[in-house]
């Protein structure tokens, strides 16, 4: 699920 995050930045935010 990390590496989903670290492709997708915009997605950190929105999984903060």
């Amino acid at each position: 699920m990390f590496r989903k995050i670290t492709l997708f930045p915009e997605f950190k935010l929105n999984d903060s």
